[in-house]
């Protein structure tokens, strides 16, 4: 793709003035201060409206071009980004190299247009794009995407006469009165006939076709779990439970093997030709074809009821978005509630029933404008205070009371701006330390959450490489750390304890699922809900099969707020109690082995659920392990340990 861009044609472009709140911006300078920045394109108190970039014309002038032209937005930005992608394929992450068929265009803010080159020839192409502005301190923001536009790509005189033909069959075809997706093929002698799937092993699933009359150079072969899309075929990788594969022409049946007992997958496929030219065409797809796939043992069956990453619509939040709040931002839940802030109404955060997803507004947290809280982002709590980030001047976290909303500014978390940590975003601790997303610098600061001192030998540098340049919202269940990304649409995942990536432990079905805007995350174990910026409802997604604990309770004794990420608690029972009962539930029941274990003030220890106290400090263990590949022979077990602290007074001396 080195030499794709031909072109680009510069255009001045004239600059407007109004007010401004962007997308995940704030106030940039006190909008009296009417200032254009130029090569920044971000003029002080600009509207909306005038970082969006204006109609987008396609053309083709010749042989595998097109022309790109487009209306620029009143603000002068620093880059345009132009994505395009032959239609059938998906757009391309913008951290990831252009292919063949599909990339990313990066030109300056004073271009009009475009001109790609090295297209397919009579194919139709799709492209939407964005503007990037920069502000004053630097912060890269952008326009939303425009709406994708069209074309098809002018053909030479020897392209044009396949494509001919190609429209000859499919009106013969049309006459015929084939079904649409045979028109347009050439039928018959193409076409793949029955499609045999069958699982003669464990975690293995052989798919067997009849051959066509005419040889392909090739098959292509899509899989995918039921409950996923078929993966495009430009990701050559498989992934978990989706890919493709391509059997040779002369093949007849290929085995795919790592399946996930017990789970149902789905098959289609079609086969390749090239032409005397060298055009690569293909035939119809067949219809799909399903089948179980043997299960190797039950744990595995239990990922089929609970997969991890996939979407769990009926989880999802609604949101009165348009009358109410139009920009969600953080999230967080104690299990009952879930509270939304937002950055563009009221500056407050919005309470929501978790289990129904409907409005609890007298849960909702008013106080915030007061404060001057007025770029509500992350939430986070420990039961009793709630942090609210603020990404504007004070880049500061506002402490509020959970149950009155009433500000406790003893508590409030000053970001360092110094130490970069100028645009805090989402927020998670372990009730020890506080972690604060700074999305514009690409890194997580680590702040003690008692004090509001820096930790910084407990930050995180996200992975730009990895494409995780402009994190935003991040949640842990004290072993994983999850954050997701603005522009990439995926979570990725890091080792809590020493920042290691964890790809096998992303979530990357965002895009497919819509939630191309993710800012806000939490999640109670079993589920990860992720909110979008710019949609009305917050996403559900089944968390992957782990030990975690959904709940933990002491008879007698209150210790605060259970979270599944914490594992560090203390809690006083009444004077002179002598016994308790435990009770504790794993996230998936089925799966995770939950043992206890206590050790009273006098030397007692023991295990079971109903333990022994003594006077003075009790420690009461909880340990759940979940085996992920089953074998005891092996080192694979997923282990975590809660641990609290029960203080029992001296019963009264009534002698």
């Amino acid at each position: 793709m080195q030499d794709r861009v031909v072109s680009a044609v510069m255009a001045g472009q004239a600059s407007g003035i109004g007010a401004r709140r962007g997308r995940l911006g704030r106030w940039l300078v006190p909008a009296a201060a009417v200032v254009l920045l130029a090569g920044l394109g971000v003029p002080v108190g600009a509207s909306e409206s005038g970082r969006e970039i204006g109609e987008v014309v396609l053309s083709s002038g010749a042989p595998g071009e097109l022309t790109v032209s487009w209306e620029a937005p009143v603000l002068v930005p620093f880059e345009y980004r132009v994505s395009w992608a032959r239609e059938d394929l998906e757009f391309l992450s913008f951290q990831s190299e252009n292919e063949a068929h599909r990339g990313n265009e990066w030109l300056s803010g004073d271009a009009a247009s475009v001109i790609l080159t090295g297209l397919d020839e009579g194919a139709t192409y799709k492209v939407q794009m964005r503007a990037r502005f920069r502000s004053v301190e630097g912060k890269v923001s952008a326009s939303p995407w425009t709406d994708e536009v069209t074309a098809g790509v002018s053909s030479s005189p020897v392209a044009q006469q396949h494509h001919d033909q190609q429209q000859d069959l499919q009106v013969q075809g049309q006459q015929q009165g084939l079904p649409d997706e045979q028109q347009g093929s050439e039928l018959g002698e193409n076409e793949i006939g029955e499609v045999v799937l069958s699982s003669g092993a464990p975690g293995e699933l052989t798919v067997s076709w009849e051959a066509p009359v005419l040889v392909p150079f090739e098959y292509r072969v899509s899989w995918a779990r039921e409950d996923l899309e078929f993966l495009s075929f430009r990701f050559v990788d498989e992934e978990a439970h989706r890919g493709n594969e391509w059997p040779s022409g002369d093949a007849t049946s290929v085995t795919l093997s790592g399946l996930q007992g017990g789970a149902t997958y789905k098959v289609q496929m079609r086969a390749r030709f090239r032409s005397v030219e060298g055009k690569v065409s293909a035939s119809p797809w067949t219809a799909e074809t399903t089948a179980a796939v043997l299960a190797q043992q039950q744990a595995e069956l239990n990922r089929v009821l609970a997969p991890g990453f996939v979407r769990s619509p009926e989880r999802d939040v609604l949101l009165q978005r348009h009358s109410t709040h139009p920009n969600p931002t953080g999230v967080w839940s104690d299990g009952v509630t879930m509270w939304i802030a937002d950055d563009r109404n009221l500056d407050r955060a919005y309470g929501y029933e978790l289990a129904t997803g409907a409005r609890d507004a007298d849960k909702d947290i008013s106080t915030l404008d007061d404060a001057g809280n007025d770029f509500p982002r992350g939430l986070w709590s420990d039961g009793t205070t709630i942090w609210v980030a603020d990404a504007g001047y004070g880049q500061e976290l506002y402490a509020y009371d959970l149950d009155t909303g009433a500000r406790d500014a003893d508590k409030d978390i000053n970001a360092s701006c110094s130490a970069g940590n100028c645009d805090p975003m989402g927020l998670w601790s372990d009730g020890t330390t506080m972690w604060i997303v700074d999305w514009g610098d690409a890194k997580i600061y680590a702040y003690e959450l008692a004090t509001g001192n820096r930790d910084a030998d407990k930050d995180f540098s996200t992975r730009r490489a990895a494409g995780n340049g402009t994190p935003r919202g991040l949640w842990s269940d004290g072993l994983t750390l999850w954050v997701d990304d603005a522009y990439d649409d995926r979570i990725y995942a890091y080792d809590l304890a020493t920042g290691n990536r964890r790809a096998d432990l992303d979530f990357n079905t965002l895009a497919a699922a819509g939630n191309g805007d993710p800012v806000g995350l939490w999640s109670d174990g079993t589920t990860m809900w992720v909110v979008d910026h710019q949609d009305e409802k917050i996403y559900a997604y089944n968390m992957p099969v782990s030990s975690a604990l959904k709940s933990l309770s002491i008879s007698g004794v209150d210790f605060g707020l259970f979270q599944t990420g914490i594992f560090a608690y203390s809690g006083t029972a009444a004077a002179g109690t002598m016994s308790a009962t435990v009770t504790a539930a794993a996230a998936f029941a089925d799966d995770a082995a939950v043992t206890v274990a206590w050790e009273a003030a006098d030397g007692t220890t023991g295990t079971g659920t109903s333990v022994t106290l003594s006077e003075g400090e009790n420690t009461i263990t909880v340990t759940s392990s979940y085996d992920a590949d089953g074998d005891p022979d092996t080192d694979n077990a997923d282990v975590r340990t809660y641990t609290v602290t029960v203080t029992v007074p001296p019963a009264a001396d009534n002698s």
